[in-house]
């Protein structure tokens, strides 16, 4: 935590000398974001605070670490923007528990999200090379690039591979100013081998393939539409399609839906198929002061060894408001979920310990964006 803190004071002081610099794009940009939280899952009993445990450590809202009840870090991400000629470098560098919520220390955590460079060829054609996410999504880690504070399970539970970086090469062109394309291959990110310690499986290279198409048909629309292919043991297929539409300024809505097919893998472990629907509404009601509603439902069907199949259905309805001061945004958000009784798989527990059908949990956020 030490090294952290003198991490952050160094790079703090340099934000200063990066701001007084020329405005020229050329210029070396530092920008990033850290936030704090408090979370209060209304499952925890006494018992669960004496021992420092969350009985909803998995699911919900794993994101944010398993500390509960207690004020705590999350995240800091810092990023790094550097253009030469028509190449330009990117870095995104992430630490706490944000980043990495199954680790061991996860308040400890560091990870690469992108570690890239990108070459302009022509005004239309980009080739970008290194380490980088395989493809768009709706919502990121980083929560200042979010309206909600915590992610969508969906994203979760679908794109956990994909929200983690992979080395690859992808190249981006832009038909017109309302239509771009965008093809990539990547190395395999495959934790689950590495889990098994399956040490020689860890090392595919170029076994994911991305694509995804973004269209602009109207002012105040905006359509996309992915399909990526998983490679290694955890095979299969995803498509994705995101819609953002804005009637109005002051009125956001928007649309994800998602689908992957996992197919057997030729060790025999399990897999597991997604598909979900996620609805958001975010609306202004006043300079500095908005409110957003976001409704998903998620469907998980998993295949054992036997083989056997289990479906579990999730329906999850966040409520946050958003106090934006400055640089500043103070989030107060509430979190309702529920799995349908026949779930032998639900990941939520009661005070007792006991499997439970749901849970809801509060959260009290600070982000600072620099």
């Amino acid at each position: 935590m030490k090294k952290i803190m003198l991490f952050i004071l160094v790079f703090s002081s340099c934000i200063g000398l990066a701001k007084a610099q020329n405005q020229d794009s050329t210029a070396l940009q530092i920008s990033g974001s850290a936030d704090l939280y408090y979370k209060y899952d209304f499952a925890l009993s006494d018992t669960n605070k004496r021992a420092g445990t969350n009985p909803n450590p998995d699911y919900p809202n794993n994101t944010l670490g398993n500390k509960l009840n207690e004020l705590d870090f999350s995240m800091l991400d810092l990023r790094l923007k550097k253009r030469v000629g028509k190449t330009t470098f990117f870095s995104d560098l992430a630490f706490g528990a944000r980043t990495d919520n199954k680790s061991n220390n996860p308040q400890n955590s560091f990870k690469i999200q992108n570690l890239y460079l990108t070459h302009q060829f022509t005004k239309e054609l980009a080739v970008s090379a290194g380490a980088m996410y395989k493809f768009q999504s709706f919502e990121r880690i980083t929560p200042v690039d979010n309206f909600n504070y915590s992610m969508s399970k969906s994203y979760e539970l679908t794109f956990a591979n994909s929200f983690q970086r992979a080395g690859g090469i992808k190249v981006n062109y832009a038909f017109s100013d309302k239509i771009n394309w965008t093809v990539g291959l990547y190395n395999s990110v495959d934790a689950k081998a590495a889990d098994d310690g399956i040490a020689s499986l860890t090392g595919y290279w170029v076994s994911d393939f991305c694509t995804q198409l973004f269209v602009h048909p109207i002012d105040n629309l905006d359509i996309s539409a992915a399909y990526w292919r998983e490679g290694q043991t955890v095979n299969g297929t995803h498509t994705n399609l995101q819609v953002k539409y804005s009637p109005i300024s002051s009125l956001k809505l928007g649309l994800d839906a998602t689908s992957f097919s996992a197919k057997d893998s030729a060790l025999g472990t399990s897999g597991t198929s997604f598909k979900s629907l996620v609805f958001y509404a975010q609306k202004s009601i006043c300079k500095g002061y908005s409110i957003g509603a976001r409704y998903e439902y998620n469907e998980r069907t998993e295949k054992t060894y036997s083989p056997s199949y289990t479906t579990g259905y999730y329906n999850i309805f966040t409520l946050t408001s958003n106090v934006k001061l400055g640089p500043l945004s103070l989030k107060q958000e509430i979190m309702v979920e529920n799995t349908n009784k026949g779930n032998t798989n639900s990941l939520y527990h009661d005070k007792s310990g006991n499997a439970s059908f749901g849970a809801t949990q509060l959260v009290l956020a600070a982000v600072y964006a620099f």
